[in-house]
């Protein structure tokens, strides 16, 4: 049998092997070459450094699949600036009001769906700020986007690899924490070939309080968490190129029971360099 190389396209290989086609594994990348295209794939640096602070406002729908029932309709807001960040998803329930979340650069805030009673995500924000703290909740839409840290000085990005997601093939990162205090397991995903940041996910294992006997403690099981933000529809504003449609999906699994949600975001506008309160980023 003889091989014969037809053409190289990038970094894959066509070959053809006894009239048939096969492709040869894309070369890997380092993640420093996939956060480079990442960046350039937002805009030029010139304008990435021009952003101050991002306004969005738009449309949310929220969908309960497991624990709860139904959906609503309401309005959607985030700002950004620097590290802070503030976002609301806002719906004309009694019982569930949306969210309201915060950080202020040294700790997160949320608020209430009704008199001192906190969302379940506003409740896993409260007691486990990591996804804000490191500027990970809405990837690139937010400055506090940790990626934008070219040099990596305040967080770790390994290679995972290659993987074929719902049909496309994305780049994976695995993301660190250099402080060494990571609560959650953190995926990125960036395309393939646009290398835009099309999902990110996160885990987090909730463990338990030995029970009163070792019988009682072998009954207590950990709760899971799962949280999967998606981007889509990507389009200018002010030269950069960002997505205009955001899906968030929590999912919780404990002994006695599971909850999921669903938030869908259609973001109508982006604004930078706006005037923003300093106390607009605490929620009391």
């Amino acid at each position: 049998m003889q091989l014969h190389t037809l053409a190289a396209l990038g970094a894959s290989v066509w070959i053809l092997w006894t009239g048939s086609f096969f492709r040869a594994a894309p070369q890997e990348i380092s993640a420093s070459e996939v956060v480079a295209r990442h960046l350039e794939s937002i805009g030029e640096a010139g304008d990435l450094g021009r952003v101050t602070n991002r306004v969005l406002n738009g449309t949310a729908q929220v969908l309960f699949r497991l624990g709860y029932h139904g959906q609503e309709e309401g309005k959607f807001s985030f700002i950004s600036e620097g590290r802070k960040i503030r976002l609301g998803m806002r719906f004309p329930n009694a019982d569930y009001s949306g969210e309201q979340v915060a950080y202020d650069g040294s700790g997160a805030s949320t608020g209430f769906i009704r008199p001192r009673v906190r969302s379940t995500f506003g409740d896993l924000i409260y007691q486990y700020d990591y996804l804000v703290r490191e500027g990970l909740l809405l990837g690139a839409l937010s400055t506090a986007w940790p990626v934008l840290e070219t040099a990596g000085q305040k967080s770790s990005l390994e290679y995972s690899g290659l993987r074929n997601i719902e049909g496309r093939e994305m780049h994976e990162l695995k993301y660190r924490s250099r402080k060494g205090d990571q609560d959650f397991q953190v995926l990125l995903y960036f395309d393939s070939e646009s290398f835009r940041h099309r999902r990110s996910k996160y885990r987090l294992r909730i463990g338990y309080v030995l029970g009163p006997d070792p019988i009682a403690s072998s009954r207590l099981q950990p709760t899971y968490v799962d949280i999967l933000e998606e981007f889509d529809r990507f389009e200018k504003a002010d030269g950069l190129t960002l997505p205009r449609e955001y899906k968030l999906t929590l999912s919780v699994d404990e002994k006695e029971r599971s909850i999921m949600m669903e938030w869908t975001v259609r973001i109508a506008a982006v604004l930078h360099n706006q005037k923003v309160d300093p106390k607009y980023f605490v929620i009391r």
